[in-house]
């Protein structure tokens, strides 16, 4: 199959090698005549592949005909649904959805039931890079890695270590250095995404642009997501990325849908657009860098929106209607929100039930969210399943065994970070300390900061001198992350070491976050002058705080 396509078969379906001007190579179109000939034999012989079952290895070989013959029902069903689509929804096809897209994995449709169900397609784009291009970018990135952000994700809440070269469509001055590597590549990445085909007619360039790291010890992951502010997304990696780590699609709800993306080399692009499910899961110690462009018609840029998801939310599409809410909850416009996101659960859209379940949990209507992350997290939505979780617990530890504690360690399965830190919790308070501080310690290396905090404190109480170095490394990842708890372990422990003003300093970066027991702690040294100066009236208002805070 190598031989005849010139591609690599890392996820279902076909992944054709672009040529430096973005065009498919010849012995691809000779493939797409086999697979006319192959497919008009299943009159004749029925095939049921087990390789594109949910959860089957996708790195393992796959017979030629039987993919070949997986093909043409993806290709039609695609047709039909074009055939069958208002005329607004093929007007506004989104990227990667009119006509074939060279270089595409054919992504597989592999849901649970009664899932919401799409195709969508991803390119991947080589040879943009001139030599010494990545090496310098990545040195650059490296020269400036203590001015990475720690700002909270969109996507979860969770903070991610980032450097934003362009917002707004405008390059940032604190970017100039970087922008002198990329405007060459990223003139040439443009013009090689208008080759494709499907994508888009208008004019596009970046809204956003980002650097992301991911270190072992800090975040490691992004669920699975859509890009909500870009049309065209264009991701690479500046590190050698190793296979099965990294940027994967997945098509349904549960882990066992995913496909990693196959880069190859570092440079090469994976392109696809705002209705591709995808996430990043960094395995092992890999670090990573990862260059990100979120693309929009210029037009879109200028008026500040996104003007292609109402027309299609409006002609039926759930992915649009999801897409909607989102602006809407974002302008704070509940009412609208919550209406277009039941639009979308209303057709399976785990996400959007996720999303709805949020609103209605925070607006104190538990009995409404419940059956919604109920419904999802059936569905196999690991962020659902600790939602429901942490409603039948009633934010208490659940006991081993309890409901609760089953849809923790199902979301655990799935290496969920906050799955695994509640699971660890399940198991550690049933007396399972061996299994409890396992999972414990996987949630710390995948991110979750409470893990990491948890971890820290295990450590401190151990008392020695290496136990203690490791418990205030573990301490200083989740403070670095905004984790307020860490930062009050850390003042605790300066003050234990005699080192009186970083305990001052730690103890006031964690009241300033809302901390409670930091804020009656920076009380009583602003009180008695412990670490700086006395200052009375300071520490009768962190004690009235205090007392409000929760």
């Amino acid at each position: 199959a190598q031989a005849i396509f010139g591609s690599r078969l890392s996820v279902p379906g076909m992944t054709r090698t672009l040529s430096p001007n973005g065009r498919a190579l010849t012995m691809g179109r000779l493939a797409r005549g086999i697979v006319v000939l192959l497919c008009a034999g299943q009159l004749l012989w029925r095939f049921e592949p087990a390789a594109f079952a949910p959860g089957a290895p996708t790195t393992a070989p796959l017979p030629l005909a039987p993919l070949l013959l997986q093909a043409l029902p993806l290709r039609l069903a695609r047709q039909n649904a074009e055939r069958e689509a208002p005329e607004a929804a093929r007007q506004l096809r989104p990227a990667g959805r009119q006509g074939r897209s060279r270089g595409l994995h054919a992504v597989a449709t592999t849901t649970e039931p009664q899932a919401y169900q799409a195709t969508a397609e991803l390119n991947l784009v080589s040879d943009v890079w001139r030599a010494g291009e990545i090496e310098a970018l990545l040195a650059e990135a490296r020269r400036v890695e203590e001015a990475f952000s720690k700002g909270k994700d969109s996507v979860d809440g969770q903070p991610s270590r980032e450097f934003q070269l362009i917002d707004d469509g405008q390059w940032l001055p604190e970017a100039a250095g970087m922008r002198a590597v990329l405007e060459r590549p990223l003139m040439e990445l443009l013009g090689r995404i208008r080759d494709l085909d499907g994508v888009t007619d208008e004019e596009l360039w970046p809204v956003q642009s980002w650097i992301r790291r991911y270190a072992p010890g800090e975040r490691r992951e992004h669920p699975v997501h859509y890009d909500h502010k870009s049309m065209v997304t264009a991701v690479t990696s500046l590190t050698p990325p190793r296979a099965g780590s990294g940027l994967y699609v997945q098509h349904g709800p549960h882990v066992s849908s995913r496909n990693w993306v196959d880069f190859g080399v570092a440079g090469t692009f994976a392109v696809h657009g705002w209705d591709l499910a995808h996430g990043v899961d960094v395995q092992g110690d890999e670090e990573r860098f990862s260059l990100i462009l979120f693309l929009k018609p210029v037009k879109d840029i200028a008026a500040g929106g996104q003007s292609w998801y109402r027309p299609l939310a409006e002609a039926g599409s759930a992915l649009a209607a999801y897409r909607v809410g989102m602006d809407l909850e974002a302008d704070h416009d509940m009412p609208q929100a919550k209406e277009f996101y039941s639009k979308s659960a209303k057709q399976g859209h785990w996400v959007s039930m996720n999303r709805l379940g949020s609103i209605l949990q925070r607006e104190g209507d538990v009995a409404t969210a419940q059956p919604l992350f109920e419904a999802a997290a059936k569905l196999g939505y690991a962020s659902s399943q600790v939602a429901l979780g942490d409603i039948l617990s009633q934010q208490a530890v659940p006991a081993r065994g309890s409901e609760a504690a089953k849809w923790y360690a199902t979301a655990a399965e799935q290496n969920h970070p906050a799955g695994l830190h509640r699971a660890a919790l399940v198991l550690l308070q049933s007396g399972d300390q061996v299994a409890g501080q396992e999972l414990m310690m996987k949630a710390a290396e995948r991110g979750c900061l409470d893990a990491q905090v948890a971890v820290g404190r295990g450590l401190h109480q151990r008392g020695d001198v290496e136990s203690r170095q490791a418990a205030w490394g573990w301490y200083g990842k989740a403070a670095e992350q905004g984790h307020p708890g860490a930062m009050n372990q850390l003042a605790v422990m300066a003050a234990e070491a005699g080192d009186l003003e970083t305990s001052r300093r730690y103890m006031q970066e964690a009241a300033f976050l809302g901390h409670r027991a930091a804020m009656n702690n920076l009380a009583l040294y602003l009180e008695r002058g412990i670490g700086g100066a006395v200052d009375p009236q300071g520490a009768a208002e962190w004690r009235q705080r205090a007392q409000t805070a929760r």
